[in-house]
């Protein structure tokens, strides 16, 4: 009797748990993977170079994180007044926000403080706590940016500026105003005012300055130092602040032009803050921060950078965007 034969076993392929997919299926395709070995076509140099290229960008790419980590949170804050040599330091816009915040600040590494704005009443609130608090002296220049619309108004800063006597070592060029709008409807003359108070009043107060600063440093051969306050907007346009980004962005390019013109004799430092609740920034996210948070932040960083957004909070942001 003929032997019957079997059919031959046909496996489902479509579904899982058939022979296509059980453990004998991967281990057969694991070992053929192990057979293609390049090692003995590939130079041992060869090898030794790819690794290294591989090591390079590793480090490359954890090097930021962990030098920002220095930076901010590790890296003590230089003695200011042994690099700068002088006791007075000169903060516009002084009056609230920011520039307050910096006052107090300054006031903490033993500078004096000479104030300026155009709001005297305020100056002499902030001045009042200067003096009782960290029991420095203080000057008040009480002075509107908006005049800078004319030479006139440029020459009575100027006589504004000859008054003072003291050897000023720091400048913090912090003054700004902002308004949001759509481009169309902005005002003119809201462009002129925040032109005026962001970019005129940095570049007039700035070119006062660094004569008598570069003089110091032949003299004296002790370094000035100069924070000039941007803001991130400026390379982060959005369609309702056009107008004030331009101007930080003038204000950034113009600081950083300065730090290649003086770069052995004055510390010019950019600042870019990111969201600080200010009476200009109502906040609202949760990377917002508070003024005296940023500038702690920003006179810890004096005489290491050349720019900066302030705090480690804000670096974070930076670093996730």
């Amino acid at each position: 009797m003929p032997t019957a034969i079997a059919p031959a076993h046909v496996p489902n392929k479509t579904v899982y748990g058939s022979p296509m997919y059980d453990h004998l299926y991967f281990t057969r395709l694991w070992e053929g993977m192990q057979r293609f070995d390049m090692t003995p076509y590939v130079n041992g140099r060869v090898m030794t170079g790819l690794a290294a290229i591989g090591l390079y960008f590793a480090v490359k790419a954890l090097w930021k994180p962990i030098s920002a980590f220095y930076r901010i949170l590790l890296r003590p804050r230089r003695s200011l007044k042994s690099r700068y040599g002088g006791n007075w330091a000169l903060v516009t816009g002084a009056s609230q926000g920011i520039g307050e915040q910096y006052c107090y600040e300054l006031a903490k590494s033993g500078f004096n403080i000479i104030l300026m704005s155009r709001s005297g009443e305020k100056l002499d609130d902030v001045a009042t706590k200067l003096r009782n608090q960290y029991k420095v002296e203080t000057r008040i220049v009480e002075f509107n940016f908006l005049e800078l619309s004319n030479v006139e108004g440029v020459n009575k800063l100027k006589g504004e500026l000859d008054k003072i006597t003291e050897d000023v070592c720091i400048l913090v060029n912090n003054a700004g105003t902002a308004r949001k709008d759509v481009f169309h409807l902005h005002p003119p003359q809201d462009f002129f005012r925040e032109f005026y108070i962001n970019d005129c009043s940095q570049f007039v107060m700035s070119q006062y300055f660094i004569p008598k600063f570069l003089d110091r440093y032949n003299r004296l051969h002790k370094h000035s130092a100069i924070i000039n306050v941007s803001s991130i907007t400026g390379l982060d346009v959005k369609p309702q602040n056009a107008v004030y980004a331009a101007t930080k962005a003038f204000s950034r390019a113009l600081s950083m032009g300065m730090q290649r013109s003086y770069p052995n004799e004055i510390d010019v430092m950019t600042v870019l803050p990111r969201s600080v609740k200010t009476n200009m920034n109502t906040g609202g996210t949760p990377f917002t921060i508070r003024p005296v948070t940023h500038a702690k932040a920003v006179i810890d960083q004096l005489g290491w950078e050349k720019e900066t957004v302030g705090h480690w909070w804000h670096e974070f942001q930076t670093f996730m965007m």
